[in-house]
């Protein structure tokens, strides 16, 4: 996630444990649970980890932080098994153009 200019106003007046206690809040507003969160330098300023019961849910709660205009950039990035992505591949006998 990367703070807009609103955002890192709001910042500079809360502290680590407010803005923990706000994301935990929110996750658990949707039955998501956070595991950790990190701030960063670089191009994205916080980094978190969460459990959700759907994508969906964790799509939400990225919606509701952006429209805040508090973030200007967010990633979901959901987890997956990859062996089942593995096995889809193979079952999938994708022929190329031309092949």
């Amino acid at each position: 996630m990367s703070y807009s200019d609103q955002g890192l106003q709001g910042l500079m007046k809360s502290t680590y444990a407010e803005r923990r206690a706000q994301i935990e809040k929110l996750c658990s507003n949707v039955g998501g649970k956070l595991a950790w969160m990190r701030y960063l330098h670089g191009p994205y300023d916080v980094i978190a980890e969460a459990e959700f019961d759907s994508y969906e849910s964790a799509s939400g709660i990225a919606t509701a932080i952006r429209l805040s205009g508090a973030m200007k950039d967010i990633l979901v990035m959901p987890e997956f098994d990859i062996d089942k992505c593995i096995q889809a591949a193979g079952k999938a006998g994708y022929r190329p153009p031309g092949a």
